[in-house]
């Protein structure tokens, strides 16, 4: 039973459906940890330009509006 044919020997169209859909999820689970650390970088990143901020406190909103 080590082999990729024993796992749908006895599965329907449907079983395969939802290994299917499952794994399509499971990716999509282990990716969303990673994409939301990238996109809450780039918000502190636009909000962490220290003494830039004074200078240029006109472009603070639209930089972050950016993200």
């Amino acid at each position: 039973m080590g082999n990729v044919k024993g796992l749908f020997k006895f599965a329907d169209w449907y079983d395969i459906v939802l290994m299917f859909l499952g794994t399509v999820g499971a990716v999509g689970d282990g990716c969303s940890t990673n994409v939301l650390l990238l996109s809450a970088s780039s918000v502190m990143n636009s909000l962490g330009y220290g003494s830039q901020t004074q200078q240029n406190h006109g472009v603070f909103m639209p930089e972050l509006a950016k993200v």
